[in-house]
This record gives structure tokens, C-alpha cells and sequence, in this order.
């Protein structure tokens, strides 16, 4: 294959489901759904290494220093994605609960059970892969 194939890099993902939403890993999870492809949970470091070098994609996802808040990379602003350029975060609270008892983008979310993506680090699963998210699949 080819090398970019096999060089570690930061890609988001999701829990495999039928529901249709990727916002459906919560903090406990996350380092579990990064090991099932051979992958780490990636820190902010990593996160911003990789937004410094092109990374983009609109979904908050849980790196593993920060249980407080998903973040995301943006290489510019788009409206309803954090409108601005850099590394994005979305407070726990405001994201949706895996027991549906808040309504997400509220700010009363129970961070316990917040859902995001995940964002790992490691050789990125071959496209077609049902739980890496789509735009990172190149």
C-alpha cells in the first residue's frame, strides 16, 4: 500500500451504529473505540499538530487529556462550526447525553453521560470503514 496509508495520523470516529449519529462516544468509551482499529486516543498536542498541518472536519470529538470538553480542527470559518480558524471546543455540557435527559446545546448536559466523537491517532482504517468518520477517509 501506499506510505501515506501507513503513517500515524489524527482521524475522528465514531461508535459503529445504524442510528445515524456520530456524536455517540462518551468519554469512558472513547479510548476503547480508538484500540479497536489499532489506535490511541489522541492528545490536544496531536490535535493541534494536525490542525497546524491541514486537519478540518466539524465534529467535536474527546482527546485524551481533556474530559471537559470535544474539540475539533478548523482551517477556516464556517458558520455553525465554531466560525473561526484553529482548534474548536464544545463544553461537555452542551453536548448531547447518552441517557436523553437533556436536549443538546443547552449548557445542562451531564458531562458523565456527554456523547462526542473521538479522535485518534495511529494508521487510519482503510476508507469504507463504518465507523471512521467520512471526511477523514482520504
Amino acid at each position: 500500500p501506499p506510505e501515506k496509508f501507513l503513517t500515524p495520523e489524527v482521524f475522528a470516529m465514531a461508535k459503529s451504529n445504524t442510528s445515524g449519529s456520530s456524536y455517540n462516544v462518551m468519554q469512558s468509551e472513547a479510548a476503547g473505540v480508538c484500540t479497536s482499529v489499532g489506535a490511541v486516543q489522541a492528545t490536544m498536542a496531536q490535535l493541534t499538530a494536525a490542525q497546524q498541518t491541514g486537519a478540518q472536519w466539524c465534529a467535536a470529538g474527546w482527546v485524551s487529556d481533556d474530559a471537559t470538553a470535544a474539540h475539533y480542527p478548523m482551517q477556516q470559518a464556517i458558520s455553525g462550526c465554531g466560525n473561526s480558524a484553529g482548534i474548536q471546543s464544545l463544553d461537555a455540557t452542551w453536548l448531547p447525553s447518552s441517557d436523553g435527559s437533556t436536549a443538546p446545546q443547552t449548557g445542562q448536559g451531564n458531562p458523565a453521560t456527554a456523547m462526542a466523537t473521538v479522535t485518534c491517532y495511529g494508521v487510519k482504517p482503510p476508507a469504507g470503514t463504518t465507523n471512521v468518520l467520512a471526511w477523514n477517509q482520504n
